[in-house]
């Protein structure tokens, strides 16, 4: 079951993934789907304004730690469209969270849930230069600037992701050659061209690796899961069932036997021989893939 969250600024870092402004009730929670790409996504957010159809995204990063957002800027070159008119928020691939004023968001990132707007300012930062508050496009169109690319390593399966915006910094020049380093969250990453991060830790370097496959479908995620985890996830569902004694005749204690896609279930008791031959009963109705429906049996005796 699925509860309603009332937030509060305090909680901003959660608001964007289910929470309901307090103070805006009548406000709808369905995601607004991001803007279709087009062509306007391959030109500079320098020259948007002067394309001919084409419209810039402005934004605000917000600084979650200090509860403000930075300068405004634009984050993306879209095809024109009337923009809501009231401030939406949105999560960047790299996870981080921004206000879009007008409510126009860039394609591709994830829409977040309703919420007050964030008037207070950001303090000026001398550490951060200029490029290090661009956003992917403004940053590639700054030739005081590069932006950093790099592919996530899934340590478990040795493969890395599909290479995504990381940071725009000062231009300097890179190694040219592949090297590894550890984000704040600890990490690890790939960078092709050597360049990673300032402010990210140099991390050994690594054996290739290929990019990870697909992500399984749901019902193999859910199957793979042990029985508190599918107990954790909300669209698993946990499967007990119970052992008949064929011999005996009678039902043997309930016990966990897999986990599978959340889904409905007929209301009744339902048999089924497990691949090693074993009847087993549910009482739910639903039972593991690939186990064969057992009909006529029925069984109300608890072995002793």
């Amino acid at each position: 079951m699925k509860t309603s969250i009332i937030c509060n600024l305090a909680f901003l870092g959660m608001m964007v993934f289910g929470c309901t402004n307090a103070e805006d009730p009548t406000t709808s929670s369905a995601p607004l789907a991001a803007p279709a790409p087009s062509g306007c996504a391959t030109i500079a957010t320098s020259e948007c304004s002067n394309s001919t159809g084409c419209m810039p995204v402005i934004g605000m990063r917000v600084d979650l730690e200090q509860m403000c957002v930075v300068p405004k800027e634009a984050v993306a070159c879209v095809e024109s469209t009337p923009c809501p008119g009231s401030v939406r928020f949105a999560v960047s691939p790299s996870g981080e969270l921004w206000q879009f004023p007008l409510g126009c968001t860039p394609p591709g990132w994830s829409i977040g849930e309703p919420m007050k707007s964030i008037e207070q300012q950001c303090p000026d930062r001398p550490e951060d230069s200029e490029c290090s508050q661009l956003w992917q496009q403004a940053c590639q169109g700054n030739g005081k600037c590069i932006a950093i690319e790099g592919q996530r390593v899934d340590t478990t399966r040795h493969c890395v992701d599909e290479k995504t915006f990381v940071a725009c910094e000062d231009a300097v020049k890179c190694a040219g050659r592949v090297a590894y380093a550890q984000s704040p969250s600890g990490e690890l990453w790939r960078f092709h061209n050597g360049c990673s991060p300032k402010d990210w830790a140099i991390a050994p370097s690594q054996e290739p690796m290929e990019l990870c496959p697909p992500a399984p479908p749901p019902a193999d995620r859910c199957i793979q899961l042990d029985e508190t985890k599918c107990q954790e996830s909300k669209e698993c569902m946990a499967v007990y069932g119970y052992r008949i004694n064929e011999s005996l005749q009678c039902m043997e204690d309930t016990e966990y036997v897999t986990c599978m896609l959340e889904g409905a279930c007929p209301p009744r008791d339902a048999y089924a021989r497990s691949p090693s031959g074993e009847l087993w009963g549910f009482q739910l109705g639903c039972f593991p893939p690939g186990w064969q429906h057992e009909t006529g049996k029925y069984f109300e005796d608890a072995c002793q």
